[in-house]
């Protein structure tokens, strides 16, 4: 099933997608998209940021787990990167597909992708065990990549986010497996500790090109509460070259949501 939505031309949007799309098309109606896992969102936006964040606002409070397929037509090439950092940043499965050349070919790369993801969205058993992910995590293995971060109104560069990783023998373990086990094991301390490590001691290879960039690092809301939590940190920057003003913490999703009343 696919749910559309133009910003711009529905009734001409809504034909091509008929004609494109191998399944069901129907309008996107935001209390629709409910218990359907394997629904595919196709949104034609031109430049509405705002509207985009009402969808993802509405589809993360439905736990919506299908895929979300934007076809660009933003004039400024830059707001297809901002688009998708509001898109991931929600949890969603996002792509971003330009359309500004050409809405059909777009769509013929949307029926394609979906069509090869479904085929692979069978459930598979954990390839990880996990008292190795476990072990692997207290080990401090977990390493980090940089997500850039930009400014919503000039796109500006400003900051790059540090995300854990876990590999083992050279293959990227899934985050769902271990965050499960970090989440049921409280191993959040472990996880704190090795993204400041790695990310205080290799950022500066990513700041000698962006000097004027911060460097964000997710923390937990309980990790702050610890009372060793303070003494840890400061070692870690006696042991770091970084400029301390480059440096901003951001609590992680979940902890936001269950204590923003408070």
């Amino acid at each position: 099933m696919y749910f559309i939505f133009s910003d711009s031309e529905t009734a001409r949007f809504e034909q091509l997608c008929k004609k494109a799309l191998n399944l069901d098309v129907k309008p996107l109606q935001l209390d629709s998209v409910v218990h359907q896992p394997q629904a595919c969102l196709v949104l034609e936006l031109k430049s509405s940021m705002t509207l985009l964040l009402d969808i993802c606002e509405h589809l993360k409070q439905q736990d919506f787990e299908g895929l979300v397929y934007v076809l660009s037509e933003a004039l400024d090439k830059r707001q297809d990167t901002l688009m998708h950092k509001v898109l991931t940043s929600y949890g969603l499965d996002a792509y971003i597909v330009n359309g500004r050349e050409s809405t059909e070919q777009a769509l013929e790369w949307v029926c394609q992708h979906s069509t090869d993801s479904r085929s692979r969205s069978v459930p598979q058993e954990s390839l990880y065990d996990k008292e190795l992910i476990h072990e692997l995590v207290v080990a401090g293995k977990m390493t980090v990549h940089y997500q850039a971060q930009f400014q919503s109104d000039s796109l500006e560069l400003v900051a790059f986010e540090a995300l854990a990783r876990l590999y083992h023998e050279g293959k990227s373990v899934p985050l769902n497996e271990v965050f499960d086990v970090i989440h049921e094991r409280s191993l959040w301390s472990y996880l704190t500790q090795s993204t400041l490590k790695n990310s205080l001691e290799t950022h500066h290879l990513l700041f000698e090109r962006y000097p004027h960039a911060n460097l964000a690092i997710n923390l937990s809301a309980k990790e702050l509460s610890e009372e060793s939590f303070s003494d840890q940190f400061k070692t870690f920057l006696n042991d770091s070259p970084i400029a301390h003003p480059r440096l901003m913490f951001e609590l992680t999703e979940t902890e936001l949501y269950s204590t923003r009343s408070s």
